[in-house]
């Protein structure tokens, strides 16, 4: 019986040496590959701990015009941010560049030729407390590859599966994954010829946190990194003659060449400068969304008066493509006499809806409902819908009756006299009519049969619903 309890004893102890001799980091760093932030972790010092590693930002390296996997129209263009693809923790294995455009957010992996990528494994977050603290294992990742055998792979993951409504600013935590195989096998088309030293290595992407790889503890380790999406809009228009000092760009008006155009900042410091082209036009390109700007001319051509735009183009909160910043400038005094008293302005009716607010133009607008009177003064030359600017010429009265009978009466003060009337009526505000307004002629209730030049107007319309009614001329002295 001794002997048995003897033996018992033996092969007891035994077998506890032998599991105390397991390589414990084995077994810690399968626990430690968990998909979820709640398993307990064995812990021993630094023994089992995560190398876990919030890795950073990225490098700016372009916009995503630039992209040929990428397919947007500049309207916004997104910028581009490379990172390094880190195997074995700190051993430089190529790149990983996130973009997107406006339905996907893509994740390319880039290798440098010491590996090649064999499985590629994905996670995003948008929201920081949600990133688990141990590693997620990559085989749950929702976005993966397998048997990729290759130098490069791109991801093209939907914005829609974030629910994301607004791109621009939006924040992206993404855990790229990769485990690394070597050149020129499995079907791999070509051995580059470079080393396989990162052949068989895990491989997660670093940022500026990460500058020379990940920690050198023991146990699981991994990171993410973080990608903010920037947005980037262009600005356009032609510095033109304004040969009818009409206040608008109109087919036949050419453009200066060689004018300086200023983009500043909302402290008014410049932050880029371009001259303009041949035929007037000017481009700003790239330029950052969510920002308040203005634009406008350094220095006009020579002898010439500002119209359109005078006093800059304000931009708060760039958030669309502008084009059609124009500015005008007039020569007054073309007969070289020295005389610049010859009155000669483009005129709005004063209102109560302004172009100013949406617009690259100045002017006003007038909301009326059936049983409703507005008289207003007409004013010319009040560039930037400033009044102080123009000279009043005149009024104008819109009676809207009942019955839908629209009445539009104006007359001009004694000295001035009125040519080229245009009249816009619409039920919708004239946002949403631009395209029809791109000039004067164009508007849809024009006079047709007036003899210019003229003190007075009147004209009856019939009508219905609520009206936008916008009354412009040019208003000259007699």
């Amino acid at each position: 019986m001794k002997r048995i309890f003897f033996k018992y004893l033996f092969a007891l102890s035994f077998l506890s040496f032998v599991f105390y001799s397991c390589d414990k980091n084995d077994l810690i760093s399968e626990l430690d590959e968990v998909s979820s932030p709640d398993l307990v972790q064995l812990k021993n010092g630094n023994v089992g701990e995560t190398a876990y590693a919030d890795a950073g930002t990225g490098e700016f390296t372009g916009y995503t015009d630039d992209l040929i996997y990428i397919n947007t129209d500049g309207c916004p263009d997104y910028g581009v941010y490379k990172y390094t693809l880190y195997a074995g923790k700190t051993n430089n294995a190529g790149t990983v560049v996130i973009s997107n455009d406006g339905d996907y957010l893509y994740v390319s992996y880039n290798t440098n030729g010491t590996a090649d990528l064999g499985e590629a494994h994905v996670y995003v977050w948008t929201d920081q407390s949600e990133i688990p603290t141990k590693r997620p294992a990559p085989g749950h990742a929702p976005y993966k590859a397998e048997d990729i055998n290759a130098d490069n792979y791109t991801f093209m993951i939907p914005l829609s599966d974030f629910g994301t409504s607004e791109v621009c600013g939006s924040v992206f935590y993404v855990s790229t994954h990769a485990a690394l195989v070597a050149d020129g096998t499995l079907g791999d088309d070509a051995d580059d010829g470079n080393s396989d030293s990162n052949d068989g290595e895990t491989a997660y992407a670093g940022g500026l946190n990460t500058p020379d790889g990940f920690p050198k503890s023991k146990g699981a380790w991994w990171g993410y990194v973080t990608y903010t999406v920037d947005c980037y809009y262009d600005i356009s228009g032609t510095v033109f003659e304004d040969a009818d000092n009409s206040f608008d760009l109109e087919s036949g008006e050419s453009g200066f060449e060689g004018i300086t155009v200023d983009l500043l900042d909302a402290s008014g410091n410049v932050v880029a400068s371009t001259l303009t082209a041949a035929d007037g036009s000017y481009l700003f390109e790239h330029v950052a969304a969510g920002m308040d700007y203005s634009v406008s001319v350094a220095s006009g051509p020579a002898d010439y008066t500002a119209t359109e735009n005078a006093s800059g183009f304000s931009i708060p909160a760039l958030s669309s493509c502008l084009k059609e910043i124009d500015f005008g400038f007039y020569k007054a005094d073309g007969d070289d006499d020295g005389d610049d008293d010859e009155f000669s302005e483009t005129a709005y009716m004063f209102g109560n809806w302004s172009f100013c607010d949406v617009q690259s133009r100045w002017g006003w607008a007038n909301y009326i409902e059936p049983g409703q009177t507005i008289t207003e003064t007409i004013y010319g030359g009040a560039g930037q819908c400033d009044i102080s600017k123009g000279t009043a010429v005149g009024t104008s009265t819109i009676e809207y009756a009942l019955d839908g009978t629209l009445t539009i009466d104006m007359a001009y003060f004694s000295g001035y006299t009125m040519n080229n009337i245009h009249i816009n009526i619409d039920s919708d505000d004239p946002t949403t009519i631009t395209p029809n307004m791109n000039s004067n002629g164009n508007f849809n209730s024009n006079p047709t049969s007036v003899s210019y030049p003229t003190n007075t107007y009147t004209e009856t319309y019939s009508m219905s619903g609520p009206l936008y009614v916008i009354i412009h001329m040019e208003a000259v002295n007699e």
